[in-house]
């Protein structure tokens, strides 16, 4: 048996030890966690993916914690990169677009200036309802593979998605999908964040996102908050299977 852990910086950072060592200490098996700082959704997804294939392979029983991040991450193949973060990989390179609605003026992307073209066009034609329907398509598609191969599973944002309007004929039967299945803790209302603010923890660093005109508060939080969110998770996804 083995839990496996995939994300971004909520399921890297904290003051101490993270979601993914609470939940190998409460299942009392190895954890393998490979989420990396900065990460698109589409490494995540692609990633997780190829891993629960070979786990699957050399392991009797395997457990996925899940956690996307935000849209605004996008990526691209760059022959030329060296010394890549987004290991085992191929030449992807996850990309944060901006930082800022104002991102026209701001040119606040912190990627490398070869870059700034690609992510300039990428942003003019962005659209968060393409991304959430491509989104909500891969979750469905993922969370359904694992259902087949007998994979264990829990789903959710690390920070709170931007809803859209999930009755439109493009999305409503894939959000359907995705909302009718337990082990997927709903993206838009609920996230890793949420759930720590929530319950009285506090980031250990400062950030928030602003959607609808709402500020929330998304900074990283401690080993506390991990610790809890581990014992949640647990108790209501992966310890009852």
């Amino acid at each position: 048996m083995i839990v496996y852990v995939n994300g971004d910086s909520y399921a890297t950072i904290s003051d101490g030890k993270r979601y993914s060592e609470f939940l190998s200490d409460y299942i009392n098996c190895p954890v393998t966690n490979v989420a990396i700082s900065g990460s698109s959704n589409s490494r995540i997804l692609r990633t997780s993916l190829r891993d629960l294939i070979e786990l699957r392979q050399t392991h009797d029983t395997v457990i996925a914690v899940i956690s996307l991040t935000f849209p605004l991450r996008t990526e691209l193949w760059d022959q030329d990169i060296i010394n890549n973060k987004f290991v085992n990989d191929g030449e992807f390179v996850s990309i944060q677009t901006t930082q800022s609605k104002r991102w026209f003026y701001d040119n606040e992307s912190a990627e490398p200036s070869r870059y700034q073209s690609y992510v300039k066009e990428w942003l003019r034609w962005y659209n968060i309802e393409a991304e959430t329907v491509e989104l909500i398509k891969e979750i469905v598609l993922l969370t359904t593979w694992c259902k087949y191969s007998k994979i264990k599973y829990v789903l959710f944002s690390g920070p709170l998605q931007e809803t859209v309007d999930l009755e439109s004929p493009f999305i409503k039967s894939l959000y359907a999908e995705i909302s009718k299945n337990p082990n997927v803790i709903d993206i838009f209302s609920d996230s890793f964040t949420e759930w720590c603010v929530r319950r009285g923890h506090k980031p250990i660093d400062d950030h928030t996102q602003e959607i609808h005109g709402k500020t929330y508060t998304i900074g990283h939080h401690g080993e506390a908050a991990h610790k809890d969110f581990a014992k949640f998770l647990f108790e209501n996804y992966l310890g009852t299977q």
